[in-house]
């Protein structure tokens, strides 16, 4: 009786020709090759061997967030085919990728930097809000004086001058012109510096937005709700998510600020509210009052993104933005006043009359006087690209500042891309009709683009290593918010 060992071995032996047809191990890890993968760094450090990435919509990650290895010999070059050296690269920058995927591993042969990352002269304008050595935060962007340039006064201040930022008032307005060179903060060349004052058009802006904002007591913030132009909207129904928004928010509020008497007619009072609604949307008003609806919480992961949205509407008060369009709107109502006089003057001459001429909005034949009265309410909603711009600056400012990891607020972005891109023609005409994300708001791509850059300028040797992201506490907080 054979033994089951040599059964074994005769098997193996008569086997072994047609086993040796097949691919070995090795033979089964081929490369799957790609290129043109493009994303931004979010981290890249010595000995330079691996990168970490977010990729966007790119099929190499389920959540667009991977780790890839260098290959001995990959390329590092500009967007023209400039080389570049692999310590040059930042959190930040947009790069575009060749390599190939070998199972779970992707190994990356090329890198393109699409980000143009160059010295360039640059007007910075904005509150001087934080001074750490020699280097100021003005606008949310970094700047420090070249040698011998002192910051001359202006408006109120004009005659005098200061040596230094040393010399200078957190919170007064400061406008740079000077270079921004590849690392470090710009060097201004020249800086003028006038008081954050506040002013008679500030009291008469808030008394009339008074008149149209209508918010709940103290007590009522658990399904209470808020009048805001005559309309009614509905506060979530949970207070602990009301106070746990709340929380982040006063966290972003800056210094400066906090430190500002009670009494001081320049204090804001900033108060969160989270309305229900299913939009992707997040809006404030100058006396401080900051919005966010539901549908925008459920959009994002993370409180470090919530810190992003946040910020960025505190940026719109402290910055202004509405004061500004305040006035533009006050000039406004100078033109369609100086508009209907003629109109009725050419009546009177027998002559027809402008305002009467019928002009087509969203399908539908309108006098031109409702018109322009449409354009104005919706005007005072609408920041131009450069406040936007500006928010989005200061807003990462505000929740670095915070302790908040500021790669997540290019996400909050990504986001909406998708989203934008899994909506219908008719959902995409809603959103632009009903949420802060579009109208004359830079497109989300671009955003997402330009926030990035920002990091890559400012934030390029930040230690994010114990920066707060907070996905599990928010998500605890969302939760119950999906639950109800």
């Amino acid at each position: 009786m054979r033994s089951p060992f040599r059964i074994l071995t005769l098997l193996f032996i008569s086997l072994y020709p047609w086993l040796g047809s097949l691919p070995s191990r090795a033979q089964s890890q081929v490369g799957i090759p790609f290129e043109k993968q493009q994303g931004f760094i979010l981290g890249f450090a010595p000995p330079y061997a691996r990168m970490s990435l977010d990729l966007e919509d790119s099929t190499l990650s389920s959540d667009g967030t991977v780790e890839v290895e260098l290959a001995p010999g990959a390329a590092f070059t500009t967007r023209k085919g400039t080389p570049v050296d692999r310590s040059e690269l930042r959190p930040g920058l947009e790069v575009s990728l060749a390599g190939e995927k070998l199972g779970k591993r992707l190994v990356i042969q090329s890198v393109k930097v699409l980000t143009e990352i160059e010295d360039r002269k640059v007007k910075i304008s904005g509150v001087f809000e934080k001074l750490r050595g020699r280097v100021a935060t003005v606008g949310g962007q970094l700047v420090t004086l070249r040698e011998g340039v002192a910051v001359s006064g202006n408006r109120e201040w004009k005659g005098k001058s200061f040596a230094s930022f040393d010399d200078m008032m957190l919170g007064s307005f400061v406008e740079i012109q000077g270079v921004r060179g590849t690392d470090g903060p710009t060097v201004a060349t020249r800086a003028e510096t006038w008081p954050n004052l506040y002013t008679e058009v500030e009291d008469e802006m808030l008394g009339q937005l008074r008149q149209g904002l209508v918010l709940p007591a103290g007590n009522q913030l658990a399904g209470g709700s808020v009048q805001i132009g005559g309309q009614e909207f509905r506060l979530v129904r949970d207070l602990k998510v009301q106070t746990y928004v709340t929380r982040v928010g006063l966290k972003l509020v800056p210094a400066h600020l906090r430190s500002l008497p009670a009494d001081d007619p320049g204090r804001i009072t900033f108060r969160f509210y989270v309305i229900e609604d299913p939009t992707f949307n997040a809006f404030a008003y100058p006396d401080g009052s900051v919005f966010v609806h539901t549908g925008l919480l459920a959009l994002i992961e993370n409180e470090a993104q919530l810190a992003a949205v946040l910020g960025h509407e505190i940026a719109h008060v402290t910055h202004e933005h509405g004061r500004q369009q305040y006035q533009a709107g006050q000039r406004i109502e100078t033109g369609k006043k100086a508009a209907k006089i003629a109109g009725r003057a050419a009546e009177m001459l027998g002559k027809v009359n402008p305002f009467k001429k019928e002009v087509v909005i969203a399908g539908r034949e309108v006098g031109l006087e409702d018109a322009i009265e449409f354009g104005t309410g919706l005007f005072s909603n609408i920041y131009s690209r450069d406040m936007e711009n500006q928010a989005d600056r200061v807003g990462l400012f505000y929740m670095y500042d915070a302790g908040y990891d500021p790669r997540e607020a290019p996400r909050v972005w990504g986001a909406i891309v998708d989203q934008i891109g899994r909506q219908n023609r008719v959902e995409v005409a809603v959103s632009k009709a009903r949420t802060f994300l579009y109208s004359s708001h830079p497109e989300a791509r671009a955003r997402l683009s330009n926030l990035n850059r920002e990091i890559a300028l400012n934030w390029y040797d930040a230690n994010f290593s114990q920066a707060t992201v907070g996905k599990q506490g928010y998500k605890d907080a969302i939760l119950r918010l999906r639950s109800k």
